[in-house]
């Protein structure tokens, strides 16, 4: 039998494992929203061609590449809201795959910001920010993120109360 600071040690390290887990698995999902909308919504062919050769370089797993070509389309001139968006989506799922999650939540900051969200994606966004926070340890943003979450969705989601418990728990 476990005493119990093992079995608090053994929590304590469980959900955070859950909860780093979580924080990366929804944004994976990403790639595929960043693919539809650029199928689907008006996209220049000035800025298409390059999002399509850094679209074939992300399913070919290439990241640094797809990145570098992403950043490449994100520094021209004269996008749309919708291109920006999609540039947007496209940076971030490079920044998770090569495990750049400070990059990553930044790029989802601005955004938010901006607006970039549908309204019915934005509270699992915000989630999703708060778990890349709680995972690179940034408990206050985690719990603030969480809470937000929390307050859009109508506050019952056990896993998001057990992450803003362990957030005030770490900090």
């Amino acid at each position: 039998m476990l005493s119990n600071k093992k079995l608090n040690r053994f929590l304590r390290v469980a959900v955070l494992g859950v909860c780093s887990s979580m924080a990366i698995a929804p944004v994976v999902s990403q790639h595929a929203f960043a693919a539809k909308a650029a199928e689907t919504q008006k996209v220049s062919s000035k800025i298409g061609k390059p999002l399509k050769e850094a679209r074939d370089l992300m399913d070919a797993k290439k990241w640094k590449e797809a990145l570098a070509k992403t950043k490449e389309v994100a520094a021209m001139e004269g996008k749309n809201a919708t291109e920006d968006a999609i540039i947007n989506e496209m940076l971030a799922f490079c920044m998770v795959n090569l495990k750049d999650y400070a990059g990553a939540v930044a790029v989802y900051e601005k955004m938010l910001a901006a607006g970039q969200f549908k309204k019915e994606e934005e509270p699992k966004r915000i989630l999703n920010m708060s778990q890349i926070y709680f995972a690179l340890k940034n408990y206050p943003k985690a719990i603030e993120l969480s809470e937000r979450y929390l307050k859009a969705t109508g506050g019952s989601d056990l896993e998001v109360l057990r992450q803003i418990a362990q957030g005030y728990y770490l900090q």
